[in-house]
């Protein structure tokens, strides 16, 4: 009780410095990191960050993070917050460019003194700032990545939601085959993400005896697709894979089936659902979608409904699945905040993230370990039929 006493207490005196020390500071005309001398991630508020593409045309998907991430933190601080500290959300985009994301994570880090990082879209992104993680010791929840070397060997400041891309492949490929599909391609993104879904698809493929029947790519942030389509074309499979945003995906898609090709096509989450949906119109038809959360219209769902009164509070936008993916997310890191106690650091945070084992979020249970930084390994198989996202069969 006496440590809990003066903890309190050294809290109060830091807060009463930082009223003082902004007014002086600004008295000066400039103001240097007042936090400089506190430990990490200690501020007034609960800061946290979230780095991704927020411009562009990728931006929907950061943009659908930070929907989802803030009708949830502001649900919480409406009704006072985490042991009566606000959650202050910082945003920086990083065009879904792994240079900016490390540049914009190390500023808030050592500017910001952020206690957690957040949200973050993308493979590529998000291995080029886990040695800047591992030497701050910041963790990182809620991350848009399917990656199995975001899993295993476990990094300590790293905690994946989703299912990885390995057990969402795994989903498709078993798909695709009850579909009748014998010959299955991969057409990706010539990155860490796309690579990931190839070698998930070619270990599918493998268990059954089997192999990628063609590959072909294309860059990160472009629809340079001419050359992956010439290969597809010209040797066409019974079914595609495709990894990458729903830009690329629906001009790929579009061009075949213009071009006369009547293979099946499937991808995985992070294309972004609704985008995809919007764009390919009719040509998206019997189209195979692996997802990672339930359906975010499901009524019968404890934390969709939660979700849905959540977001309705604080736009008219829809629930989509990723914003779906925000918002589990960001209770998920709530529910941890709570347990760290009044006053968390990053160690203690990363510990509480590690003592979630069989937490309900209303009908979805999460597991954490120390072993495990994966909370969900669901996978839920969806297809578009006219024009409607549903349960495939």
């Amino acid at each position: 009780m006496k440590d809990m006493t003066m903890a309190s207490f050294r809290w109060f005196l830091r807060t009463i410095s930082w009223f003082f020390a902004v007014p002086a500071c600004l008295n000066v005309g400039f103001c240097t990191n007042v936090w400089a001398d506190e430990p990490p991630g200690a501020t007034p508020d609960i800061r946290i960050s979230m780095v991704n593409v927020q411009t562009g045309p990728l931006a929907a998907l950061g943009q659908s993070m930070l929907v989802g991430a803030n009708a949830v933190f502001n649900e919480v601080n409406t009704n006072g917050g985490v042991h009566g500290r606000k959650i202050v959300l910082r945003v920086a985009d990083d065009a879904y460019e792994p240079e900016q994301t490390l540049e914009q994570t190390q500023q808030m880090v050592h500017d910001e003194n952020v206690l957690a990082l957040f949200g973050y879209t993308g493979t590529p992104t998000v291995t080029a700032v886990l040695p800047f993680l591992a030497e701050q010791n910041v963790p990182l929840l809620g991350v848009i990545s399917g990656s199995y070397s975001f899993r295993q060997p476990v990094t300590r400041q790293l905690f994946n939601m989703r299912a990885s891309y390995q057990e969402e492949t795994e989903a498709l490929v078993e798909g695709l085959i009850k579909k009748g599909a014998k010959k299955i391609s991969v057409v990706y993104q010539n990155d860490g993400f796309g690579l990931a879904v190839l070698s998930g698809v070619d270990s599918a493929l493998l268990r059954r005896g089997s192999v990628v029947f063609s590959t072909g790519s294309f860059q990160r942030n472009t629809v340079a697709i001419r050359m992956a389509l010439s290969t597809m074309v010209e040797e066409p499979p019974d079914a595609i894979i495709l990894a990458g945003s729903y830009v690329p995906v629906a001009s790929f898609i579009k061009q075949a089936r213009a071009l006369g090709l009547k293979t099946k096509f499937a991808t995985v989450s992070v294309v972004g659902t609704e985008g995809l949906l919007e764009r390919l119109g009719s040509d998206g038809q019997g189209m195979l979608i692996s997802q990672v959360v339930p359906q975010p219209s499901d009524e019968g769902l404890q934390i969709a409904n939660g979700c849905r009164k959540a977001l309705m509070q604080q736009t008219s936008e829809q629930l989509t699945y990723i914003k779906f993916e925000a918002c589990i997310s960001a209770r998920l890191l709530v529910v941890a905040l709570e347990k760290a106690g009044p006053q968390p650091t990053r160690q203690t945070l990363m510990s509480s993230l590690e003592s979630l084992h069989a937490v309900d979020l209303g009908g979805l249970v999460v597991n954490f370990s120390a072993d495990n930084h994966q909370a969900l390994d669901h996978v839920f198989l969806t297809e578009i039929a006219d024009g409607k996202i549903v349960k495939s069969n």
